[in-house]
């Protein structure tokens, strides 16, 4: 799997894979590294509150590993943490507008069939 794909991974597998991060190894490189595959899964398969739970454990993780400064890893934690949530408010507003313009377009269409 996720060497060459990480598509293939069924969502059971993932559901799998977080509780034996969150299990046997939360505060671990590797749990960090599994994150970021599964991050980039859910990204993939659009799946923004799991992508951003994700990002957020690895930027919170960044942060505990390095309290004293800044890094460059935690830096790309953020960056890649906030990515995820504009994305997830840019599909929110496209969404809204959605139902917004369908919304005015029934009135519009009610209105113009009740008024003679």
């Amino acid at each position: 799997g996720w060497a060459k794909n990480e598509g293939e991974i069924s969502p059971e597998g993932a559901k799998h894979a977080e509780q034996l991060m969150v299990r046997e190894f939360a505060r671990h490189s590797l749990a960090k590294r599994a994150r970021e595959k599964l991050a980039r899964l859910y990204g993939l398969k659009r799946k923004r509150d799991l992508q951003i739970s994700c990002l957020r454990e690895i930027r919170d993780f960044s942060t505990e590993v390095y309290p004293s400064a800044p890094t460059a890893a935690h830096a790309w934690a953020q960056s890649a943490h906030s990515d995820a949530l504009a994305g997830a408010a840019i599909v929110e507003l496209r969404r809204a507008r959605g139902l917004l313009e369908a919304s005015t377009s029934a009135a519009s269409a009610a209105f113009a069939a009740a008024v003679p």
